[in-house]
């Protein structure tokens, strides 16, 4: 007995399997887009959050101070700090300028004068601290410090209030 083989359902066979061939790949293909898409724009959102919670977590402290004034948390500028620092004694701008070196290093931060002499080598900005030192340095302590800073470590600098 001969067997006779049908050359049309062979032909259809490997045109079938071909054709599977063919999907699987398109479809490998696609998968392999969209993942490459989803990925893009995970990475693109990670990227723009963070620089946005780089900037939030660096946070602007006027927006910062501003919200915890809101809220009562802490004091108007002026007289932020104000309950730890001595109220007997007063200085004026010209007697904190004579304070401005390293070794005698004074600063005015909102309404206080606060005696750092002893915190300058222990400054986690190194001497970035004298920029400010013998003159007004709310602007520029406010720029690198959240408001936690000067409520947790100023109190024990200040020496007294400028007039």
């Amino acid at each position: 007995m001969k067997l006779k083989m049908d050359t049309n359902a062979v032909t259809n066979a490997n045109n079938t399997n071909a054709n599977n061939t063919n999907n699987s790949t398109s479809c490998e293909k696609i998968s392999f887009q969209i993942f490459f898409c989803a990925t893009a724009i995970i990475l693109a959102t990670l990227f723009i959050l963070s620089s946005t919670i780089g900037h939030s977590l660096d946070y602007d402290d006027d927006d910062a101070a501003r919200v915890l004034r809101d809220q009562g948390l802490i004091p108007d500028p002026k007289i932020r700090w104000a309950a730890s620092c001595p109220d007997n004694f007063k200085y004026t701008r010209p007697q904190v300028y004579e304070h401005r070196t390293k070794n005698d290093l004074w600063l005015i931060i909102g309404a206080h004068v606060y005696n750092l002499t002893s915190f300058v080598n222990k400054h986690p900005g190194g001497l970035e601290i004298l920029r400010g030192v013998g003159q007004d340095a709310t602007t520029l302590f406010e720029s690198f410090h959240s408001p936690y800073v000067g409520v947790e470590h100023l109190p024990k600098y200040c020496i007294g209030s400028v007039i």
